[in-house]
């Protein structure tokens, strides 16, 4: 008997093969990963020094940058609203809280409420993909977030100086606004 459709199957079952081994090529790490659990998942996790682990923490969270990038909106604002030189600009940024010191303080705080460990596990978060990516992301994330809070606060100053207009008219000192 002869099966003109079996050539058909052969070729068809041989395409579905190859594409299952290109498969399995392209993922064998993920399919075969021997890695255990315990083992290193980002390069300080074998490190039991509170200080390092946070050190880490502030670069892979993304805290640094964004620290940064509050300096960087504070010079743009200072020089838009004094029309500052640079000059001036860097004169008032070196004479503001430094970056360094911010971390300095954020690794004291830390130490009084988080463990090695949470700190440890939180490294290991923030070393995975998606929060590396979303920490690339942090210092615009800031950026934009202060440009909100100013947009707020210029809203909330500008009803605050109109509540205190009209307390000066008033002869009790309550609330007009509450």
């Amino acid at each position: 008997m002869n099966f003109p459709h079996r050539n058909e199957i052969i070729i068809a079952l041989i395409g579905l093969i190859g594409v299952i081994f290109t498969a399995v090529v392209s993922n064998y790490e993920k399919i075969f990963d021997e890695k255990s659990e315990n083992e290193s998942s980002f390069p300080y996790e074998k490190i039991d020094d509170l200080d390092m682990q946070l050190r880490y923490f502030i670069e892979v969270s993304g805290f640094r940058n964004s620290m940064e990038e509050m300096r960087k909106v504070s010079a743009e604002k200072y020089r838009m609203k004094h029309g500052a030189s640079d000059t001036v600009v860097n004169c008032v940024l070196d004479n503001q809280i430094q970056t360094e010191q911010l971390i300095e303080l954020f690794i004291s705080v830390h130490k009084n409420h988080i463990t090695l460990q949470q700190v440890k596990d939180l490294n290991r978060l923030y070393s995975s993909e998606s929060m590396k990516s979303y920490s690339k992301s942090s210092p615009l994330i800031v950026r934009e977030l202060i440009s909100g809070i100013d947009a707020i606060y210029e809203r909330m100053h500008i009803r605050n100086m109109a509540i205190s207009g009209a307390n000066k008219k008033q002869s009790d000192e309550s609330c007009p606004a509450g």
